[in-house]
């Protein structure tokens, strides 16, 4: 894939396809976007692929599950990628005999289903993996964004999740990341039913970043060692903004390189905007809200303004100077950087901004969404902050 050079840094920025999509399809209604993921699979004649970080056990879950299943029995070449640690996280909540159930649904679709490892012990007990969601099928449709299959994604009541689907050459570049994730999953006729598909070309330009830093892994990494190309991407942006950014993240603890790009932009008086969950959004563990609400003291002295959603955000994004959008897998958390392979795509079409802009007038007065004033934390109980404390040191890791 083509990479590109900085002129002060000796760090390539890739892998980084500068490519088109001959159309960019954002999806904000969780309904919309979960038939189009059962009509792509439901269509397939020759292949469909689906990676994401866990599949639960719940309704959309094993939908999807039965869909694959019915592909497969009518000749379609399947393949599922799960992150290894994301499914054992992401069912934590589950029965025993829920458990028991999916691991038994999960086994009937056979080789088709592909877990990703990373390749070091250390990576796998520090919860390194990938975090990069895609649905592509010979169609040309290729569906990324935040979604993980499972009820919180789906449910129009839970989590907020924005996604979006890219066709032309741009499919390609999916399939491409797809190739690298998981080896052997492409063979060469996907390839060339992809490539009849995007040969249409397009108009829209745009720039499609992602990153594992777990291959090869650096001698220690994600303790150290590790440098991120597509954090280095949206540092750039970050730093090249000077009117407005504005951002959501499931919770909002960048690694310290992006935290430092944010307190800059703010200290030189760009108005910037943070979307992220509020402690109840996730009820496996309040620790993500605690790494969050460590820096809360530090956002507000550089005039950040931070929102907390009761639901919870899920989106991904990044509005910069609201002329350019990043949009994809992302969080604004240390394991983004360090741990997680990661997936943003960098577009500045007229239309896909305007859409964009309407989403964050609409986050600002969602009642789901609430400012956090400066005393916000102070008013938390007590035992919380005293935990908030107590775990700060370790926040990189939680």
């Amino acid at each position: 894939m083509l990479t590109r050079n900085t002129t002060d840094t000796n760090l390539q920025l890739g892998p980084a396809r500068h490519t088109v999509a001959s159309r960019f399809l954002l999806h904000t209604d969780p309904t919309v976007e979960w038939a189009r993921r059962l009509a792509m699979i439901r269509e397939a004649r020759h292949f469909v692929h689906l990676v994401t970080y866990y599949v639960g056990h719940d309704r959309w879950a094993l939908e999807l599950i039965d869909a694959l299943a019915a592909a497969q029995r009518r000749g379609v070449a399947v393949m599922l990628g799960i992150d290894a640690f994301g499914q054992r996280l992401g069912t934590r909540l589950l029965s025993e005999a829920q458990r028991a159930d999916l691991a038994l649904r999960l086994a009937a679709l056979g080789p088709a289903v592909r877990y990703y490892r990373p390749p070091s012990r250390l990576q796998r007990v520090l919860g390194a993996g990938q975090h990069i969601k895609i649905q592509l099928s010979e169609a040309g449709e290729a569906l990324h964004g935040s979604s993980n299959i499972s009820q919180r994604s789906f449910d129009p009541a839970q989590w907020k999740e924005v996604s979006f689907s890219l066709w032309g050459p741009a499919a390609l570049a999916a399939l491409d990341t797809i190739a690298t994730l998981f080896p052997g999953a492409v063979t060469d006729a996907h390839r060339v039913l992809t490539a009849a598909t995007a040969g249409e070309g397009g108009a829209l330009a745009l720039e499609y970043w992602w990153h594992d830093p777990n291959r090869p892994p650096a001698p220690l990494a994600p303790v150290a060692g590790v440098q991120n190309p597509l954090t280095q991407r949206l540092i750039e942006a970050i730093d090249g903004a000077s009117a407005s950014i504005r951002a959501t993240s499931f919770y909002f603890k960048p690694c310290a390189a992006l935290a430092a790009a944010f307190v800059r932009a703010a200290q030189r008086g760009v108005a910037v905007e943070i979307f992220h969950s509020h402690r109840d959004a996730l009820v496996e563990s309040v620790l993500p809200w605690m790494a969050a609400a460590a820096d809360y003291r530090r956002w507000h002295g550089a005039g950040v303004t931070i929102f907390e959603s009761v639901r919870g955000e899920h989106s991904k994004l990044l509005l910069v100077d609201d002329a350019e959008l990043a949009i994809g897998s992302y969080n604004f958390e240390h394991a983004a950087h360090d741990r997680l392979a990661e997936l943003m795509v960098f577009v500045r079409d007229a239309q896909v901004l305007a859409q964009t802009r309407a989403l964050f007038k609409a986050l600002r007065v969602d009642p789901d969404n609430r400012v956090v004033d400066a005393t916000a934390f102070a008013r938390a109980p007590l035992s919380l902050r005293a935990r908030t404390a107590l775990f700060s040191p370790l926040r990189r890791w939680i």
